[in-house]
C-alpha cells in the first residue's frame, strides 16, 4: 500500500512527454503540500529532482539537485489553476494527449476542474493514489492522475 506521493511516476510521465515529440504535454500541480520530510515530495522540491534525475540517467548526481534549474531536469510544465493549463494549449500547437496531476483534499475539493476543459477534452484515464501518514495510515490528501485526449476535429 503506498503512503508516499507518486513522484516518481509524476517524473516518469515528464519524461515520457519531453520524448513524446509533442503529442504529449504533462502538467504538475505547482502547489502541492511538500516539503523534504516524509509523504512531503513534490516535483519542485529535492524528491522530485532525485526522480528527474533517474529518468534522464543521473546526469547530476546528488549534488546538482539544489543548483541546477528544474527545466534543466525536463519541460515541467506546473499550473496554479486551470486556466494556466488552457492558455499553454492555446499557445502553439496543441497536443493529442495530456496528463494532469492535481491534489484532492479529503472534503472531495480538487484543484481542477475537469468540467473547464469540455467540450474540447474528454478523460480517458482517472487514477487516485491517496498520500498517508507513516504512523497511522491516515489518509492526508490524494494525488490524482488525469488523463485526457483532443476531441476530433480540433
Amino acid at each position: 500500500m503506498p503512503s508516499e506521493p507518486p513522484i516518481g511516476w509524476i517524473a516518469s510521465d515528464v519524461q515520457r512527454a519531453s520524448q513524446s515529440g509533442g503529442k504529449l504535454r504533462n502538467y504538475v500541480y505547482g502547489d502541492a503540500p511538500s516539503s523534504d520530510g516524509y509523504v512531503g515530495g513534490a516535483i519542485i522540491n529535492a524528491v522530485g529532482r532525485y526522480y528527474l534525475s533517474l529518468e534522464n540517467n543521473d546526469r547530476f548526481g546528488p549534488r546538482g539537485f539544489q543548483d541546477v534549474p528544474l527545466s534543466d531536469f525536463a519541460d515541467v510544465r506546473l499550473w496554479s489553476s486551470v486556466q494556466d493549463i488552457l492558455s499553454d494549449l492555446r499557445s502553439g500547437d496543441a497536443p493529442r494527449r495530456i496528463v494532469v496531476w492535481d491534489v484532492v483534499q479529503l472534503d472531495g475539493s480538487s484543484t481542477f476542474s475537469v468540467a473547464a476543459m469540455a467540450p474540447d477534452w474528454k478523460i480517458v484515464s482517472e487514477r487516485s493514489v491517496p498520500v498517508r501518514n507513516h504512523w497511522d495510515w491516515a489518509t492526508l490528501f490524494s494525488y490524482r492522475r488525469l488523463e485526457l485526449v483532443r476531441n476530433k476535429g480540433l
